[in-house]
């Protein structure tokens, strides 16, 4: 909630630490933060702050609430959205996924899947509804891109990632290749990421195998 009309924000901070038996110590230190959303529009770009929740499945929906911040002070068209359907395994040959690479892509209405057109200033909560039909078997991962123009020429960048598992009533078959690879991804990741009990997301997987740790 910093203002986001500089490159980077300072504060002092003072720390106390009382013991029993050395009395009190007490640490004075500057921190500095860049402010990504003045960065943002620095290069014309305009990113609200996604807050993902949990994804469930609804009758012939996924949905997933979250909670989007927009950073500017008008409200933001969004006038193309598009999703991409990211597989659970690579393809036949691959020993890795390259999920931009590998994914299929659709432009959906923004109206449907978000329930708005627009983002105004401030936060606003909204569930994701994501057709289940349009998620084929083999497809663990929604990622949705939503573009538009603010006044004022800066572009609107808003990404949200779901995580699906493939569209099916049985249980998780750990006989199946493509899900055993797809569990136990998501079990690395977590143990990578010290989430044992935690929610790992699209984001986390990705970032993983950019570093190579996946």
């Amino acid at each position: 909630d910093r203002p986001q009309d500089r490159r980077q924000s300072s504060f002092l901070v003072r720390a106390e630490a009382r013991s029993e038996y050395r009395g009190t110590a007490v640490g004075i230190q500057t921190i500095t933060f860049l402010n990504v959303h003045y960065l943002n529009r620095v290069r014309g770009l305009l990113a609200p702050l996604v807050l993902p929740g949990l994804v469930t499945r609804q009758g012939s929906d996924f949905v997933m609430p979250v909670t989007i911040r927009n950073p500017d002070s008008q409200t933001l068209p969004i006038t193309r959205l598009t999703a991409g359907l990211m597989p659970c395994a690579p393809p036949s040959g691959r020993t890795s996924v390259a999920p931009l690479a590998d994914a299929s892509y659709q432009e959906v209405l923004a109206s449907s899947v978000l329930g708005t057109d627009s983002l105004p200033p401030g936060e606003i909560q909204l569930d994701v509804r994501f057709p289940a039909h349009l998620v084929p078997s083999g497809i663990c991962q929604v990622y949705l891109w939503g573009a538009g123009q603010a006044n004022g020429g800066n572009q609107l960048d808003l990404q949200i990632s779901m995580m699906v598992m493939p569209p099916t009533t049985a249980p998780l078959d750990m006989n199946d290749p493509e899900q055993a690879r797809y569990f136990e991804k998501v079990r690395r990741a977590a143990e990578l990421l010290g989430r044992t009990r935690g929610v790992v997301t699209g984001e986390d997987i990705m970032r993983l195998e950019q570093q190579g740790k996946l």
